[in-house]
């Protein structure tokens, strides 16, 4: 999976060049990964149909990170990502969807979920506050309820943020001005558990209800 660097690509954070993407694409063709893209970054339909063009004839997707109003002023909901990714017309481009900032945007993240099931290609789980798993305030067994729902069987994938071990930098553009963990091992043990166990139980709970338990 390779992600775009805004400021690699644009020193001046407006919005990245078609040459910008054009180049992580052919690095994604090499690595014959997919490519994401945050919605930050965007220029308009038509440069990014040329790019998704690109991508797809050598089997590269893209997926674009939808991400919440105070981050970017672009896309901030996954009906607004499957309406752009409508408009530029290609086949090749799905979303790519983080609770944290759902969490923010959405009216109801498990709805959306379900509401965008075709065009999903990858999947972060976060906390609201960025911290471990379970102790913010992100309804975790609906996300997980709607994964289950719409046959997700592809990687979920745990983020978060401390100054203590990810770049200080890149922690600080994200506004974690407060580090709630500092065991990156420990904290990754728990979101597996947490990850796999959510889903677990949603599976289970999907295959409950559809027992009649008729009585004999």
């Amino acid at each position: 999976m390779l992600d775009t660097v805004t400021d690699a690509d644009d020193p001046a954070g407006f919005g990245i060049r078609p040459t910008g993407y054009r180049q992580h694409v052919d690095l994604a063709i090499w690595l014959a990964d997919p490519v994401h893209l945050t919605a930050k970054l965007l220029v308009d339909c038509g440069d990014r149909a040329k790019v998704a063009d690109q991508a797809k004839a050598s089997g590269v997707t893209l997926n674009l990170e939808i991400i919440n109003r105070f981050e970017s002023n672009m896309l901030n909901t996954a009906a607004q990502g499957m309406a752009y990714i409508r408009d530029t017309g290609a086949s090749n481009v799905f979303l790519h969807l983080d609770t944290f900032h759902m969490n923010i945007e959405e009216a109801d993240v498990g709805l959306a979920i379900r509401h965008a099931s075709d065009k999903i290609g990858y999947v972060h789980i976060g906390e609201s506050h960025r911290g471990y798993l379970g102790t913010g305030n992100i309804d975790f067994a609906a996300i997980f309820d709607a994964l289950v729902a719409i046959g997700w069987n592809d990687y979920v994938t745990f983020e978060s943020f401390s100054t203590a071990i990810v770049d200080k930098d890149l922690s600080l553009k994200t506004a974690i001005w407060r580090n709630l963990w500092d065991d990156n091992v420990a904290l990754a043990r728990h979101a597996r558990q947490f990850i796999e166990l959510g889903l677990e139980t949603a599976s289970r709970k999907a295959d409950l209800v559809k027992l009649a338990h008729l009585s004999r």
